[in-house]
């Protein structure tokens, strides 16, 4: 029985997980993140213990942010073989996209208001765009969702890197 609740689990876990990763990173200032109210949910629900489902998460979690990161890498190889940019190039940019995950991970873990939450984006904006100026590489083509930024976990819009005039 223990066995099948966990199947159960990780089943819904699994199919809801993908979707609420994706808009933690968009949340408004709350004291709970959406994934830790699904969390609540799964573990009263099923009466599993929240360490376990919460482990799943986490595992979930890293598992997506690896093929995302591996993604962007090949997508960064495909421009230097194309020429778009060169190989020193694509190493600052993984060295910056290393940066700005690792901001948005502590910008996540804040209680913002959504304005502050903004503010702090458009502050990020502004600083990869200066760096991309300085390095001499035009971000429009590079991000990993296809131009449109370098955030990972907003599913779309022009994100980090995309056109800030259009907000």
């Amino acid at each position: 029985m223990k066995l099948s609740k966990q199947l159960i689990a990780a089943g819904v876990v699994t199919a809801v997980g993908a979707g609420s990763l994706l808009t933690i990173g968009a949340a408004s200032a709350a004291t709970s993140s959406p994934q830790n109210s699904i969390i609540d949910k799964l573990v009263t629900k099923f009466n599993l213990n929240k360490d376990d489902v919460q482990a799943v998460f986490d595992e979930q979690h890293s598992e997506m942010e690896a093929e995302r990161q591996q993604e962007f890498s090949d997508r960064l190889q495909a421009k230097v073989d194309d020429g778009t940019i060169t190989a020193e190039q694509k190493t600052a940019i993984e060295q910056k996209w290393t940066e700005l995950h690792d901001k948005m991970e502590e910008l996540h873990d804040q209680e913002l208001t959504r304005e502050e939450r903004h503010d702090q984006m458009k502050q990020f904006h502004d600083e990869l765009k200066a760096w991309a100026d300085e390095q001499g590489i035009d971000l429009t083509d590079i991000g990993p969702l296809g131009g449109r930024g370098m955030g990972g976990r907003h599913g779309g819009g022009h994100g980090m890197m995309g056109d800030s005039d259009q907000e």
